[in-house]
């Protein structure tokens, strides 16, 4: 059986479990035919991987062509470098200072729907708490997270890096204008 693994086969997603099962059996490292990159499926191999940026880089990712540089294409020292800057707003202390204004957004979800009698969990309160929590941290207008929360749905959900063009762009945009 010749085995291909593509992520961005509209039919993975139903059969990942299949798929990775089968990767950590019989392809534990993974060469793409087509030498666009690796998969690693064993544990033990995506963590020594994960830790060893020198052999396992982030940079040069088909993505870098369609969309700025993001932290996750860097390594280290730029990695690091830009990690520590943006850590200094996610302080015990500064989230601390959130917690009566999470507690008041999170409430606020629920209000919305409470008495309905019904919701749906994930897009009325699970994924948007993360996203007003992290907008209030970053300074963004509640008004833009709900579009905000929408581009990184399509961008978290690409399956070709050309795909992220599209809402990384309109992102650079919203940033821009704030």
């Amino acid at each position: 059986m010749t085995f291909v693994y593509d992520p961005t086969d509209p039919g993975f997603a139903a059969r990942s479990h299949e798929i990775y099962r089968w990767l950590r059996d019989e392809f534990p490292v993974w060469a793409d035919p087509a030498g666009g990159f690796y998969a690693l499926s064993r544990f033990a191999d995506v963590l020594a991987a994960s830790n060893d940026w020198e052999a396992f880089s982030s940079t040069g990712k088909l993505e870098a062509q369609y969309i700025k540089p993001t932290m996750n294409s860097f390594d280290p020292p730029r990695h690091t470098q830009l990690r520590a800057l943006i850590s200094r707003g996610f302080t015990p202390r500064r989230v601390s200072n959130l917690e009566a204004q999470i507690g008041s957004i999170a409430a606020g979800l629920l209000d919305e729907f409470v008495g309905s009698g019904s919701a749906d969990a994930i897009a009325q309160y699970a994924a948007l708490l993360p996203s007003m929590v992290m907008g209030r941290l970053i300074g963004l207008p509640d008004e833009a997270v709900s579009e905000c929360r929408q581009l990184t749905d399509v961008f978290m959900h690409h399956t070709k890096p050309s795909d992220a063009a599209a809402p990384s762009t309109r992102a650079y945009e919203i940033f821009a204008e704030l």
